[in-house]
Parts: C-alpha cells; structure tokens; sequence
C-alpha cells in the first residue's frame, strides 16, 4: 500500500500495474480541544518495553487479521521499530488483564497501528485510548491517517480534516 499526496506519480502507479483502493484522510486535532469520554476504569494502558510481540499479535487481530496469519517478519519489524524508543512508543491497551487494543506514537505526535480487537469495540477502549494520547503528546497537536472505518470516530473525537491520501495497492480493495 502506497500514500500519496498528489496527483503527480499516479500514472506511473497506473502504469505498474497498481491500483487506486481509496483515500485516508489527514487529521488532526488540538488535544486540549479533544472531546473526551469518561474512561473505563478496568482498562489499563501501558508502553510496551520488553515484549512487542504480543503489541505485534494485538495490532494484527485489531486490523483484521487471525493470531496465525502473522508472519515472523512482522514480529522482527516491530521488534526493531521498538528499539527506537526516543522517536516512537508502543502502547497495548487492556481490559481486565486482557489485551485489547493497540497504538504507537511517535515523537512528532503521529498516531498510527491505532486499533481495537473486535471482542472489545463498543467498549470505550479506543475513547479511552485517545484520551490517554491526548494526556502524552508533548505538543498542540496530533496526527492521524484516518482509514474509513476510523473516519467518523476521529470526527466525534475532534479531529478535523487536512487533506485526502490518494492509496495505491496491488490489491483492488483494502479497506
């Protein structure tokens, strides 16, 4: 899957044999501007330190994905991407002692692999997870690539639009 920002590179996706699956869309959001809901209080959100492959399985499951779909080199890729612990941070969300959601965020204040397992949606853990982002970010704004699924939660939060992410992919349908 490939973003990109303007029109320019598109016929030479076209001619790769890539095609366009839909748009994300770039918000953002002033986090003292966030409009808040009252937190779960069994849910728990932590940095993940020593154990990203559990972040790893979660993040996959909340996206789609079945626990053994998940390939080895995904493990290794977000294995490395948390030893880069001053520019980007892993966060596993659990409700009563069970892993339920996921999101990383980076030293600008990006959010991505922003994720809740199916078994826990409807539950106020990505409310909550927002909520604890908007406590951590270090800046007046925050950053997001909103898929359609996500559109409308991010808008009920607060977020507002920047601009459409035109998606190429080898895959017709992504979303």
């Amino acid at each position: 899957m490939w973003p990109i920002y303007d029109n320019a590179n598109t016929k030479i996706l076209d001619d790769s044999g890539l095609f366009y699956s839909g748009d994300l869309i770039a918000m953002s959001l002033n986090p003292d501007k966030a409009i808040t809901s009252k937190a779960n209080p069994d849910l728990k959100i932590e940095r993940v330190i020593n154990n990203p492959r559990e972040w790893a399985i979660t993040a996959g499951v909340s996206f789609g994905s079945q626990e053994n779909e998940i390939t080895q080199n995904y493990f290794d890729f977000i294995a490395d991407m948390n030893q880069d612990r001053q520019n980007l941070a892993l966060y596993l969300a659990k409700l009563d002692n069970k892993l339920a959601g996921t999101f990383l965020l980076t030293r600008k204040n990006g959010v991505y692999y922003f994720g809740v397992k199916p078994e826990f949606r409807r539950m106020g853990v990505a409310a909550a997870m927002m909520s604890e982002i908007c406590k951590l970010v270090n800046k007046n704004f925050i950053t997001l690539q909103a898929t359609p699924t996500g559109y409308k939660f991010y808008k009920s939060f607060g977020f507002s639009e920047l601009f459409p992410i035109k998606v190429y992919s080898p895959e017709k349908e992504i979303f």
